[in-house]
Protein backbone atom coordinates (compact mmCIF):
# COMPACT_ATOMS: atom_id res chain seq x y z
CA UNK A 1 0.00 0.00 0.00
CA UNK A 2 1.74 3.39 -0.73
CA UNK A 3 0.48 5.91 2.11
CA UNK A 4 1.54 4.37 5.45
CA UNK A 5 -0.51 4.56 8.35
CA UNK A 6 0.64 6.47 11.14
CA UNK A 7 0.63 4.11 14.48
CA UNK A 8 0.36 7.15 17.37
CA UNK A 9 1.30 5.71 20.80
CA UNK A 10 3.01 5.57 24.30
CA UNK A 11 6.20 4.64 24.48
CA UNK A 12 4.78 2.12 27.45
CA UNK A 13 2.22 0.44 24.85
CA UNK A 14 5.15 -0.59 22.68
CA UNK A 15 3.77 -4.04 22.94
CA UNK A 16 0.62 -3.44 21.80
CA UNK A 17 1.84 -0.95 18.95
CA UNK A 18 4.29 -3.48 17.71
CA UNK A 19 1.44 -5.85 17.45
CA UNK A 20 -1.37 -4.05 15.41
CA UNK A 21 1.77 -3.18 13.37
CA UNK A 22 2.93 -6.83 12.51
CA UNK A 23 -1.19 -7.28 11.96
CA UNK A 24 -1.50 -4.50 9.37
CA UNK A 25 1.57 -4.98 8.03
CA UNK A 26 1.34 -8.76 7.29
CA UNK A 27 -1.77 -7.67 5.09
CA UNK A 28 0.11 -5.44 3.34
CA UNK A 29 -0.48 -2.06 4.94
CA UNK A 30 2.75 -0.30 5.60
CA UNK A 31 2.99 1.45 8.61
CA UNK A 32 5.23 4.39 10.52
CA UNK A 33 5.84 4.02 14.00
CA UNK A 34 8.22 6.37 16.02
CA UNK A 35 11.08 4.91 16.61
CA UNK A 36 11.59 2.35 13.87
CA UNK A 37 11.08 4.13 11.21
CA UNK A 38 12.99 7.65 11.89
CA UNK A 39 15.34 7.99 9.91
CA UNK A 40 19.21 7.79 10.64
CA UNK A 41 20.46 11.40 11.92
CA UNK A 42 16.79 13.04 11.01
CA UNK A 43 15.39 15.49 13.61
CA UNK A 44 13.31 13.33 15.80
CA UNK A 45 10.28 15.92 16.20
CA UNK A 46 10.70 16.92 12.42
CA UNK A 47 10.58 13.52 11.14
CA UNK A 48 6.62 12.70 13.08
CA UNK A 49 5.60 15.77 11.53
CA UNK A 50 6.57 14.52 8.16
CA UNK A 51 5.28 11.12 8.25
CA UNK A 52 1.62 12.62 9.88
CA UNK A 53 1.47 14.91 6.76
CA UNK A 54 2.18 11.79 4.79
CA UNK A 55 -0.02 9.43 6.54
CA UNK A 56 -3.25 7.36 4.23
CA UNK A 57 -4.95 7.78 8.63
CA UNK A 58 -3.87 7.90 12.08
CA UNK A 59 -4.11 4.23 14.17
CA UNK A 60 -4.50 5.82 17.57
CA UNK A 61 -3.34 3.69 20.77
CA UNK A 62 -5.53 4.90 23.53
CA UNK A 63 -4.09 3.70 27.20
CA UNK A 64 -3.87 5.66 30.02
CA UNK A 65 -0.38 6.06 29.22
CA UNK A 66 -1.32 7.91 25.97
CA UNK A 67 -3.56 9.64 27.76
CA UNK A 68 -1.11 11.41 29.79
CA UNK A 69 1.79 11.59 27.23
CA UNK A 70 2.89 15.37 25.99
CA UNK A 71 4.44 13.61 22.86
CA UNK A 72 1.28 12.03 21.91
CA UNK A 73 -0.99 14.82 22.36
CA UNK A 74 1.19 16.53 19.84
CA UNK A 75 0.42 13.80 17.34
CA UNK A 76 -2.88 13.91 17.65
CA UNK A 77 -3.18 17.16 17.53
CA UNK A 78 -1.50 17.56 14.28
CA UNK A 79 -3.13 14.44 12.66
CA UNK A 80 -6.85 16.67 13.25
CA UNK A 81 -4.74 20.04 11.77
CA UNK A 82 -4.14 17.69 8.57
CA UNK A 83 -7.63 16.42 8.57
CA UNK A 84 -6.34 13.00 8.59
CA UNK A 85 -8.90 9.99 9.86
CA UNK A 86 -8.43 8.87 13.48
CA UNK A 87 -8.78 5.28 14.67
CA UNK A 88 -8.50 5.57 18.20
CA UNK A 89 -7.90 1.93 19.53
CA UNK A 90 -9.13 2.37 23.07
CA UNK A 91 -7.16 -0.42 25.18
CA UNK A 92 -9.10 -0.12 28.77
CA UNK A 93 -12.54 1.47 30.44
CA UNK A 94 -10.45 5.12 30.64
CA UNK A 95 -11.72 8.80 29.66
CA UNK A 96 -9.67 10.90 27.82
CA UNK A 97 -8.21 13.99 29.25
CA UNK A 98 -10.42 17.16 28.07
CA UNK A 99 -7.44 18.44 25.89
CA UNK A 100 -7.74 15.17 24.17
CA UNK A 101 -11.48 14.65 24.19
CA UNK A 102 -11.72 18.00 21.95
CA UNK A 103 -9.92 16.20 19.32
CA UNK A 104 -10.97 12.48 19.50
CA UNK A 105 -14.51 12.76 20.77
CA UNK A 106 -15.72 12.75 17.43
CA UNK A 107 -14.47 9.45 15.91
CA UNK A 108 -16.00 5.94 16.60
CA UNK A 109 -13.97 3.78 19.25
CA UNK A 110 -12.16 0.42 18.98
CA UNK A 111 -13.12 -0.70 22.15
CA UNK A 112 -10.85 -3.59 23.07
CA UNK A 113 -12.82 -3.75 26.30
CA UNK A 114 -15.96 -4.55 24.42
CA UNK A 115 -14.37 -6.79 21.26
CA UNK A 116 -10.91 -9.09 21.72
CA UNK A 117 -7.68 -7.60 19.40
CA UNK A 118 -7.95 -10.68 17.22
CA UNK A 119 -11.19 -9.69 16.13
CA UNK A 120 -10.78 -5.49 15.46
CA UNK A 121 -7.80 -5.84 13.76
CA UNK A 122 -9.15 -7.92 10.56
CA UNK A 123 -11.67 -5.28 10.06
CA UNK A 124 -9.06 -2.06 11.09
CA UNK A 125 -7.13 -3.62 7.95
CA UNK A 126 -10.55 -4.30 5.83
CA UNK A 127 -11.17 -0.36 6.77
CA UNK A 128 -7.79 0.60 5.47
CA UNK A 129 -7.41 -1.36 2.84
CA UNK A 130 -10.51 0.57 1.46
CA UNK A 131 -9.76 3.96 2.54
CA UNK A 132 -6.63 3.03 0.25
CA UNK A 133 -8.34 1.95 -2.71
CA UNK A 134 -10.79 4.83 -2.62
CA UNK A 135 -8.13 7.22 -2.24
CA UNK A 136 -10.57 8.88 -0.07
CA UNK A 137 -10.05 12.44 1.38
CA UNK A 138 -9.43 12.55 5.16
CA UNK A 139 -12.51 14.40 5.84
CA UNK A 140 -12.71 16.51 9.17
CA UNK A 141 -15.74 17.97 10.86
CA UNK A 142 -18.07 19.66 8.84
CA UNK A 143 -17.73 17.77 6.05
CA UNK A 144 -19.85 17.83 3.15
CA UNK A 145 -22.48 14.77 3.59
CA UNK A 146 -22.15 11.98 0.76
CA UNK A 147 -24.92 10.90 -1.50
CA UNK A 148 -26.96 8.35 0.50
CA UNK A 149 -24.60 5.25 1.07
CA UNK A 150 -25.22 1.21 1.06
CA UNK A 151 -24.35 0.71 4.15
CA UNK A 152 -27.26 2.24 6.59
CA UNK A 153 -27.15 4.41 9.32
CA UNK A 154 -24.75 6.89 7.29
CA UNK A 155 -25.48 9.78 5.09
CA UNK A 156 -21.62 11.70 6.17
CA UNK A 157 -18.42 11.66 4.27
CA UNK A 158 -16.88 8.50 2.79
CA UNK A 159 -13.80 8.55 4.82
CA UNK A 160 -16.09 8.65 8.20
CA UNK A 161 -18.25 5.49 6.61
CA UNK A 162 -15.65 3.60 6.84
CA UNK A 163 -15.30 4.09 10.53
CA UNK A 164 -18.65 3.45 11.39
CA UNK A 165 -18.40 0.35 9.05
CA UNK A 166 -16.46 -1.25 11.96
CA UNK A 167 -19.70 -0.34 14.41
CA UNK A 168 -21.93 -1.73 11.48
CA UNK A 169 -19.98 -4.99 11.48
CA UNK A 170 -19.89 -5.64 14.84
CA UNK A 171 -23.25 -4.82 15.16
CA UNK A 172 -24.23 -7.45 12.14
CA UNK A 173 -22.93 -10.20 13.82
CA UNK A 174 -25.44 -10.12 16.32
CA UNK A 175 -28.24 -9.33 13.94
CA UNK A 176 -27.32 -12.87 12.29
CA UNK A 177 -26.94 -14.48 15.62
CA UNK A 178 -29.88 -16.80 16.39
CA UNK A 179 -32.81 -14.61 18.68
CA UNK A 180 -31.41 -16.32 22.44
CA UNK A 181 -27.90 -14.52 21.90
CA UNK A 182 -29.74 -11.09 21.30
CA UNK A 183 -30.99 -9.93 25.14
CA UNK A 184 -31.70 -6.19 25.18
CA UNK A 185 -28.36 -5.58 27.60
CA UNK A 186 -30.11 -4.90 31.00
CA UNK A 187 -33.47 -3.57 29.91
CA UNK A 188 -35.34 -6.94 29.75
CA UNK A 189 -33.37 -9.53 31.32
CA UNK A 190 -35.37 -9.93 34.16
CA UNK A 191 -38.61 -9.62 32.39
CA UNK A 192 -37.49 -12.40 30.11
CA UNK A 193 -36.71 -14.52 33.06
CA UNK A 194 -40.33 -13.65 33.99
CA UNK A 195 -41.57 -14.41 30.36
CA UNK A 196 -39.20 -15.83 27.56
CA UNK A 197 -42.39 -16.67 25.88
CA UNK A 198 -43.93 -13.50 25.88
CA UNK A 199 -40.92 -11.65 24.75
CA UNK A 200 -39.22 -13.78 21.97
CA UNK A 201 -41.35 -13.28 19.05
CA UNK A 202 -40.92 -9.40 20.38
CA UNK A 203 -36.84 -9.99 20.47
CA UNK A 204 -37.13 -12.09 16.87
CA UNK A 205 -38.95 -8.87 15.46
CA UNK A 206 -36.25 -7.00 16.35
CA UNK A 207 -33.25 -8.98 15.44
CA UNK A 208 -34.77 -9.69 11.99
CA UNK A 209 -35.64 -5.42 11.98
CA UNK A 210 -32.10 -4.82 11.92
CA UNK A 211 -31.21 -7.33 9.76
CA UNK A 212 -33.73 -6.42 7.27
CA UNK A 213 -32.16 -2.67 7.88
CA UNK A 214 -28.24 -3.75 7.10
CA UNK A 215 -29.68 -5.53 4.47
CA UNK A 216 -31.29 -2.26 2.71
CA UNK A 217 -34.91 -3.28 3.25
CA UNK A 218 -36.04 -0.31 5.15
CA UNK A 219 -40.39 -1.63 4.43
CA UNK A 220 -39.35 -4.87 5.88
CA UNK A 221 -37.53 -3.62 8.98
CA UNK A 222 -40.65 -0.70 9.50
CA UNK A 223 -43.19 -3.42 9.50
CA UNK A 224 -41.12 -5.16 11.72
CA UNK A 225 -40.22 -2.19 14.44
CA UNK A 226 -44.36 -1.71 14.85
CA UNK A 227 -44.56 -5.01 16.25
CA UNK A 228 -42.83 -3.75 19.06
CA UNK A 229 -44.52 -0.83 18.94
CA UNK A 230 -47.73 -3.00 19.20
CA UNK A 231 -46.50 -4.40 22.69
CA UNK A 232 -47.91 -4.03 26.29
CA UNK A 233 -44.15 -3.03 27.86
CA UNK A 234 -43.17 0.71 27.05
CA UNK A 235 -39.62 -0.11 26.65
CA UNK A 236 -40.36 -2.48 23.88
CA UNK A 237 -42.29 0.29 22.54
CA UNK A 238 -39.35 2.49 23.16
CA UNK A 239 -37.32 0.07 20.96
CA UNK A 240 -39.75 0.13 18.47
CA UNK A 241 -39.79 3.98 18.06
CA UNK A 242 -36.15 3.71 18.08
CA UNK A 243 -36.17 1.19 14.93
CA UNK A 244 -38.61 3.61 12.84
CA UNK A 245 -35.68 6.20 13.97
CA UNK A 246 -33.19 4.11 12.26
CA UNK A 247 -35.38 3.42 9.43
CA UNK A 248 -36.07 7.12 8.99
CA UNK A 249 -32.30 7.91 9.28
CA UNK A 250 -31.39 5.42 6.30
CA UNK A 251 -33.86 7.00 4.31
CA UNK A 252 -32.48 10.43 4.93
CA UNK A 253 -35.18 11.93 6.60
CA UNK A 254 -33.96 13.63 9.45
CA UNK A 255 -36.93 15.40 10.49
CA UNK A 256 -38.84 11.76 11.14
CA UNK A 257 -35.41 10.68 12.72
CA UNK A 258 -35.93 13.12 15.71
CA UNK A 259 -39.71 12.67 16.25
CA UNK A 260 -38.96 9.12 16.38
CA UNK A 261 -35.79 9.52 18.87
CA UNK A 262 -38.17 11.75 20.82
CA UNK A 263 -41.24 9.10 21.21
CA UNK A 264 -38.70 6.48 22.40
CA UNK A 265 -37.13 8.61 24.82
CA UNK A 266 -40.51 9.51 26.04
CA UNK A 267 -41.84 6.39 26.83
CA UNK A 268 -38.22 4.92 27.82
CA UNK A 269 -35.53 7.46 29.41
CA UNK A 270 -32.97 4.99 29.09
CA UNK A 271 -32.87 3.63 25.64
CA UNK A 272 -29.83 4.20 24.00
CA UNK A 273 -29.94 4.43 20.41
CA UNK A 274 -32.23 6.91 19.87
CA UNK A 275 -29.07 9.33 21.39
CA UNK A 276 -26.79 7.88 18.75
CA UNK A 277 -28.96 8.47 15.89
CA UNK A 278 -29.35 12.17 17.25
CA UNK A 279 -25.47 12.29 17.18
CA UNK A 280 -25.63 11.47 14.11
CA UNK A 281 -27.82 13.61 12.62
CA UNK A 282 -26.26 16.58 14.67
CA UNK A 283 -22.64 15.45 13.14
CA UNK A 284 -24.27 15.51 9.95
CA UNK A 285 -25.10 18.88 10.16
CA UNK A 286 -21.90 20.56 11.18
CA UNK A 287 -23.02 20.47 15.08
CA UNK A 288 -20.18 18.17 16.58
CA UNK A 289 -20.36 19.90 19.70
CA UNK A 290 -23.52 18.90 20.09
CA UNK A 291 -23.47 15.45 18.51
CA UNK A 292 -20.56 14.64 20.95
CA UNK A 293 -23.20 15.74 23.66
CA UNK A 294 -25.45 13.31 22.15
CA UNK A 295 -23.15 10.22 21.85
CA UNK A 296 -22.09 10.66 25.43
CA UNK A 297 -25.56 10.82 26.36
CA UNK A 298 -26.07 7.44 24.54
CA UNK A 299 -22.90 6.06 27.00
CA UNK A 300 -24.90 6.78 30.07
CA UNK A 301 -28.40 5.31 29.15
CA UNK A 302 -28.62 1.53 30.18
CA UNK A 303 -31.32 0.21 27.84
CA UNK A 304 -30.05 -1.34 24.17
CA UNK A 305 -28.46 -3.89 22.47
CA UNK A 306 -24.63 -4.38 23.04
CA UNK A 307 -23.49 -3.28 19.34
CA UNK A 308 -25.39 0.30 20.16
Amino acid sequence: MGQPVFISHSSLDKATADTVCRFLEAQGITCWMAPRNVPPGAKYGEAIVHAIEDALAIVFIFSEHSNASEQVMNEIERATSKKKLIFPLKLGPIMPSPELEYFISRWYWLDLTLAPLDTVLPQLAVSLQALAAQGAPMVSGGAEPSRKPKLVFVKIGTASVLVLALAVWLGSRLWRAPVPALPLERAFSQQQAQHPSHLSPALSAQAAAYQALEQGDSDKAATLFQQLIAQAEPQLQSQGYTGLAAVAWARGDAQQTLERAVQAEGLDPEVVYSHVLRGHLLWQQGKTTEAATAYRTATEKTHGLPWQ
